[in-house]
């Protein structure tokens, strides 16, 4: 009898210890869920760098560190340059800026997303403050060479693997350092905007290829289909599109050599031939007008609006990707991005993702992210015919500055007008385009603001850059 009252005592005693560890891990994890809160509402900074001194790191595909903890203190990439490149894209402790890894990620990063028997064997193991890895997709060799050439201008670049959908390469300019973010100080304006997820541009010229894809897929498609340049005249006249850099014009012309030359004629003949909903649908079936998403990131949609009423001159600068009288027209630089890929890919346009894993204290290995397809753009045969119009056009037209030795590149360039801050007509400079390399495929977006830049030649050397490190 004595035996079984200590041996009652013994599991009274346990009992009550496993409660009250229950109670006090409960405790904990309200306390850590209710700082959490505070800390992302923006209303405890205090709060969020207590929470950051043990967070996970951020890391890139090779394990370089983007963003660490130590002895208390939330840090970022060694290398200055490389840490200013991806300050949009990997954000700032402090949440200065939002729809960032760090934001979007807290949660991971500092394991308060953990439930509690998980907490609790974590908290047994003695890695309960510990946070989550995180392993990204992103290149910080690739990122930091495209900061090399975009930092004289206001840019945002974007590359990506088409076959699979990782993001390598999201850089954005101006530049500015993480430490900048975090005290606020000398921000230049728009350096804390990431256009390349959240940019809505005019594609100008780039759209021709949603053009010509409309085309290819209309019952009217004839492959030796052929336009004569008018230069300078307009095509149906006063108002309608033409063509400003070729006084007596670029002659008589196929589809890829149009495209080659960008000839604003024959694509807005070609729209006029297939009329405005095919031109809609195509460009809807391209994801415009569609839903985007970067894992836990917010993407702008790529916008086309059309009135019911559209005529035949305002069809054809829509067709040309510069619309006019209330219509409109937006692409960003990640969407313009995935339009090659998908184009490269024979139709299938593969949903992007930068997490490439979670990493839990102790763990050698997360659950990798899985290649997805988004959408199908259209039939492996007309993507076929678009990709090679887009070779050609790197082989023989505009977009030769993206030639890469012994290898197969596609691309467009473009140019959109739009109106500047004080009301005068500005230009942006724009590049789309794929390597067709079935160790390397990577499709490229770039961007320049208010100036003309040959984005081709930048785009060919991120790819050669690309392929020199795939060696």
């Amino acid at each position: 009898m004595k035996q079984l009252i200590r041996n009652l005592l013994l599991v009274s005693v346990a009992f009550i210890l496993v409660f009250v560890f229950l109670v006090l891990g409960i405790i904990f994890q309200q306390e850590r869920s209710r700082t959490n809160l505070a800390g992302h509402g923006g209303e405890n900074k205090l709060a969020l760098a207590d929470q950051y001194a043990k967070a996970g790191r951020i890391l890139d595909r090779q394990g370089i560190i983007l963003a660490s903890s130590e002895h208390g203190q939330r840090r970022y990439a060694e290398d200055p340059l490389l840490a200013s490149a991806l300050v949009q894209t990997i954000g700032d402790y402090s949440h200065n800026i939002a729809n960032t890894i760090e934001e979007r990620y807290q949660a991971e990063l500092t394991g308060s997303n953990r439930g509690f028997f998980k907490q609790l064997v974590f908290d047994l193991k003695g890695q309960g403050l510990k946070g989550s890895d995180l392993r990204l997709s992103l290149d910080a060799d690739l990122c930091r060479k495209a900061a090399e050439l975009l930092e004289p201008y206001r840019a945002s670049m974007v590359v990506l693997n088409y076959q699979t959908g990782e993001i390598l390469c999201l850089v954005n300019t101006p530049l500015v350092a993480p430490d900048q973010v975090i005290h606020w100080q000398n921000i230049e304006e728009g350096s804390l905007f990431n256009k390349a997820l959240l940019g809505q541009y005019t594609p100008g010229s780039t759209f021709k290829l949603i053009t010509d894809a409309a085309w290819i897929s209309s019952d009217q498609f004839q492959p030796d289909y052929q336009v004569q340049c008018k230069g300078r005249e307009p095509l149906l006249g006063p108002g309608s599109v033409l063509e400003n850099r070729q006084d007596a014009g670029h002659g008589l012309l196929d589809r890829s050599q149009a495209l080659a030359l960008s000839c604003n004629h024959y694509f807005g003949q070609l729209a006029l031939n297939v009329g405005a909903m095919q031109l809609f649908k195509t460009a809807e079936n391209f994801a415009f007008n569609a839903p985007l998403s970067l894992d836990k990131l917010s993407v702008m949609p790529s916008q086309l609006k059309i009135s019911p009423q559209l005529d035949d001159y305002t069809l054809s600068w829509l067709a040309i990707g510069q619309p006019i009288e209330g219509q409109k027209l937006t692409v960003s630089p990640l969407h313009l991005a995935m339009i090659s890929g998908a184009i490269a890919q024979g139709g299938q346009m593969m949903e992007p993702h930068l997490l490439a894993e979670v990493l839990n204290p102790g763990s050698s290995r997360g659950e990798l992210t899985q290649p997805r397809t988004a959408y199908i753009v259209g039939t492996r045969s007309s993507m076929e015919l678009l990709a090679q119009d887009m070779i050609y056009a790197v082989q023989h037209g505009m977009a030769q500055g993206a030639q890469v030795s012994g290898q197969v590149v596609g691309g467009k360039t473009g140019t959109a007008e739009h109106a500047g801050q004080v009301g005068d007509n500005q230009s942006n400079s724009l590049f789309t385009g794929f390597l067709q390399n079935p160790e390397c495929p990577l499709a490229i977006s770039l961007v320049v603001e208010n100036q003309w830049v040959d984005v081709s030649a930048i785009a060919g050397q991120i790819l050669a850059y690309a392929l020199d490190k795939q060696a």
